[in-house]
């Protein structure tokens, strides 16, 4: 009985023990007045070694607070061991926990904030949460999972960091898909956006006293569902990565790597090919630029259409409009054959070969097409002398090397007499050159006419004594 905070009336639950202090290992229900006016609160105490303690509180305002007396939520549990709460559920259907709201307007629904126990009262933000939201507003369909931290002690709300979408998609520092990828037609299941300069989206580190690395695996199966294990088909694409920009309005792939299976597939065999493309200025799409074919040929421009192998087949195959090789205060291009001679490099064209350069211990052969069996249309070179002396020799050096005099003809003028030896046109876009080499069938023409009159003139001078 009696007046002012704290004061109370209780109800002793006390157990027949026969002795000692009763009250002491009695249950108890005490009815108190409350700090907040005149209104009651319910505290519900059980004894444990003979010192009573109230374990459940039920304040005026509705409260219930369970191993605390300040009682901050509509329940407040506080325990000071690892476990505060234990569900359980003895049958078979599982266990729940169910957070509802009566509000159905989109973005409402049930959550759990983690919160320090110091400190923070009801109205605190906490330090993270787990948020179930309503999509649309319509409480029987959609729904997403939001997983929001507070970002620093000076936040004054929790800041969203992931989410799971209505359609299963994990969002990463964003709370919206992107439609805005394949002109519309795709979306990502997974999605990273990030602000920061210094950020890296994606991070993997393996950390094992082994040779086995940090993996990425891409996968296909021909399957319709999840778990299926169906066997995929000559040129299925298997994995593919796709390097996209923004031009404004949507996101345009620049590039993309992609692995394909490159023949026939079986247990235990997974032949695949890597293709690698990019997308030319002014163009909406990738070309195919570079591919490594399942037996390790080299494609670059090309395909590795058969069809457009030269007869040798060689392991990389260049086929851009142009090849350039530089190497700056060293040798630009290095050619080696190793065991025996032979063959570093043969020229085709449409597929024929026409020309190869060759080695041996000591030498190197310049060799071009020249068998018989390649010829038609063959006569004697005539009026060998009459023709060299059209060609004009000369005396000169190249402006580039003001130093240097060297001997040889201008490629216009020589192209008068041997026009197969000169290449280009004078004048031209294209600087004129020179193919010496095929000067000496003419100058062997000549020289052998000049023998055969030596040789006239002195078998006259023979027959004269002289």
């Amino acid at each position: 009985t009696g007046s002012g905070v704290g004061t109370s009336a209780a109800l002793y639950l006390v157990p027949n023990s026969g002795g000692g202090n009763d009250l002491q290992r009695a249950a108890s229900v005490k009815s108190r007045q409350s700090t907040s006016g005149n209104y009651a609160d319910l505290g519900f105490f059980t004894s444990h070694s003979n010192t009573p303690a109230e374990r459940l509180t039920i304040t005026s305002a509705g409260n219930c607070g369970i191993g605390t007396t300040t009682v901050r939520d509509k329940t407040h549990i506080y325990g000071s061991g690892q476990t505060t709460a234990n569900i359980a559920d003895s049958g078979t259907r599982g266990c729940f926990l169910r957070l509802s709201q009566s509000g159905t307007s989109a973005g409402t629904g049930g959550g759990i904030l983690f919160a320090s126990e110091q400190g923070d009262d009801a109205n605190s933000v906490g330090f993270a949460a787990i948020k179930g939201l309503l999509t649309n507003g319509d409480a029987n369909t959609k729904g997403s999972l939001a997983f929001s931290v507070r970002n620093s002690t000076t936040d004054t709300s929790l800041q969203e960091a992931v989410r799971i979408d209505a359609s299963g998609r994990l969002l990463v520092g964003t709370s919206s898909a992107r439609s805005n990828l394949f002109n519309g037609s795709v979306t990502a299941i997974n999605q990273v956006e990030v602000t920061a300069t210094s950020t890296v989206e994606y991070l993997g580190v393996r950390n094992t006293n082994n040779t086995n690395s940090c993996d990425i695996v891409l996968a296909k199966s021909r399957g319709t569902t999840a778990g299926s294990n169906t066997i995929v088909q000559n040129d299925d694409g298997l994995g593919s990565v796709a390097f996209m920009g923004s031009d404004g309005t949507e996101f345009v792939l620049g590039g993309r790597i992609t692995c394909e299976v490159d023949g026939t597939p079986g247990a235990n065999d997974m032949p695949g090919r890597i293709v690698l493309a990019t997308t030319a200025d002014g163009a909406s799409s990738p070309t195919e630029r570079m591919r490594i074919a399942s037996d390790g040929k080299i494609f670059i421009g090309s395909t590795g259409d058969p069809s457009a192998a030269s007869t040798d087949d060689p392991k990389t195959r260049l086929m851009p409009g142009e090849v350039s090789v530089v190497n700056h205060q060293s040798s630009s291009f290095h050619l080696n054959r190793t065991g025996n001679n032979g063959a570093v490099a043969k020229f085709f064209r449409d597929g024929t070969q026409v020309g190869r350069i060759t080695v041996d211990a000591s030498s190197t052969s310049y060799v071009t097409s020249s068998d018989y069996r390649l010829k038609e249309n063959v006569v004697e070179l005539a009026d060998g002398i009459t023709r060299v002396k059209q060609l004009a020799p000369k005396r000169f050096n190249f402006i580039v090397d003001a130093d240097t005099t060297v001997d040889g003809f201008l490629a216009h003028e020589a192209q008068a007499v041997v026009p197969e030896a000169v290449t280009g046109e004078r004048d031209g876009e294209e600087m004129q050159g020179i193919d010496q080499s095929k000067l000496v069938p003419l100058l062997t023409a000549a020289l052998q006419e000049a023998i055969a009159k030596i040789e006239t003139l002195e078998q006259r001078l023979t027959d004269a004594g002289l």
